[in-house]
């Protein structure tokens, strides 16, 4: 499972988050430096994140995370959702036959 999450969720996630277009609609990055991303986050300089790099990649694993998690929900729900679609359908076309012995054919019950 670790293997799918990272190579089908978090990658794609983070390639896109760090060098994904600048826009005001998505946080993107077009492929700013760490130190840059974190100090515009924190609103904060520059230099102060070239020194504790550490806990500005944690601060961007952080975000990212922020954003897979939000991914996975909303993938949940569409998965639930078309389930319960499915499950409607199948419910409500299902046909019931019952046989008659006598005429050795099939009726219709519903």
């Amino acid at each position: 499972m670790n293997f799918i999450f990272k190579y089908l969720l978090w990658n794609p996630v983070f390639y896109l988050f760090k060098n994904g277009p600048c826009t005001r609609v998505f946080p993107f990055w077009c492929g700013k430096t760490n130190e840059v991303i974190c100090a515009e986050l924190s609103k904060t300089a520059v230099e102060i994140w070239q020194k504790n790099s550490q806990e500005c990649d944690s601060i961007i694993i952080r975000e990212v995370s922020s954003y897979t998690t939000l991914i996975l929900i909303s993938l949940y729900v569409v998965v639930i959702v078309k389930l319960g679609k499915l499950s409607l359908i199948i419910l409500g076309n299902q046909v019931f036959y019952s046989s008659d012995k006598k005429k050795s054919n099939y009726t219709l019950l519903c």
